[in-house]
């Protein structure tokens, strides 16, 4: 779990650097794509549960994510 909460931090940074909605769609693509090849891989574990620090960390990194994600494809409008 780590590892997952790692990469999302990764990829909220990388969108959270984005200024254009085009950029902050390419970073949900990528973000897409991985969660697939981790089910293709067989990384995921659906029955995997959080310890609770996990569980307290993955709402910020989230919520960031969408922060940023709003504030890129807002950009330029009025």
């Amino acid at each position: 779990m780590d590892e997952a909460i790692a990469r999302m931090t990764e990829l909220k940074d990388k969108k959270c650097a984005c200024k254009e909605t085009a950029c902050a769609q390419t970073v949900s693509d990528e973000m897409m794509k991985w969660g697939q090849d981790r089910v293709k891989s067989g990384d995921y574990d659906p029955d995997m549960r959080p310890t609770d620090d996990e569980s307290k960390r993955m709402p910020d990194v989230t919520k960031a994510m969408v922060d940023c994600m709003t504030k890129a494809m807002s950009a330029g409008s009025p």
